[in-house]
């Protein structure tokens, strides 16, 4: 239950890593939607995620994720599937300024997920895990061209829960969770409308990937 609980937990780095940025898309005091899709993988999976947020006043943003991942476990012979759904809150603590070029942003995300695979049909057993999520980034703003600008990101994700298995009597085992891990990458935004961030998340040395493709828009 171990490695299928990290590589659970590997996509809900992921899910948070896709969350920075949205109140830094927007000029100080603008709202508006925010959309997106993104593809990620490590060594045994590769997953599908989307999300939606509302941003007010470019400072505070509420949104939610979801994601669909399979992973290969060659441990049990199976492929697992995994299906989240992470609603979150973020709030930029400091925009970049000329006289100061960085950015802080908090993230806050609560993740469910429900995990499915052929070996825990066989045995009626169901598969789920709750965490927190709490994530923090630091950037910069570069202005690239008029109409384009790069921001590189660092960020650190700690996260606690619990991974749980439960059986067709009843009977359940948990594990609990708590890990932290590492993402680094850069949004690139063009026209102000659209957004493509890849980044890598690190998490006890496994190392996963991701790109989001993301549209901006403004509603004031």
């Amino acid at each position: 239950m171990r490695k299928v609980a990290l590589i659970s937990v590997c996509f809900v780095l992921l899910l948070a890593g896709s969350a920075f940025g949205q109140n830094a898309y927007y000029d100080r005091g603008q709202s508006g939607f925010f959309f997106g899709g993104s593809v990620f993988s490590g060594d045994d999976y590769i997953g599908l995620g989307a999300g939606a947020a509302y941003t007010i006043s470019g400072s505070f943003s509420l949104g939610v994720s979801v994601a669909r991942a399979t992973y290969d476990d060659d441990e049990y012979g199976d492929d697992f599937k995994e299906t989240d759904i992470a609603p979150f809150v973020s709030a930029l603590l400091l925009r970049p300024e000329e006289s100061m070029p960085i950015g802080i942003e908090a993230t806050a995300t609560y993740s469910r997920a429900t995990v499915s695979g052929d070996v825990l049909d066989a045995f009626g057993w169901d598969m789920s895990r709750n965490v927190l999520i709490g994530r923090g980034d630091i950037f910069a703003e570069i202005e690239a061209l008029p109409t384009a600008r790069i921001l590189p990101f660092v960020g650190i994700t700690y996260m606690f829960g619990n991974a749980e298995i439960e059986d067709s009597f009843g009977n359940s085992e948990e594990e609990d969770i708590s890990e932290v891990g590492f993402t680094i990458g850069a949004s690139f935004q063009l026209n102000k409308k659209f957004v493509i961030v890849p980044s890598m998340t690190n998490i006890n040395d496994n190392t996963s990937f991701s790109i989001s493709f993301n549209a901006v828009i403004p509603s004031t």
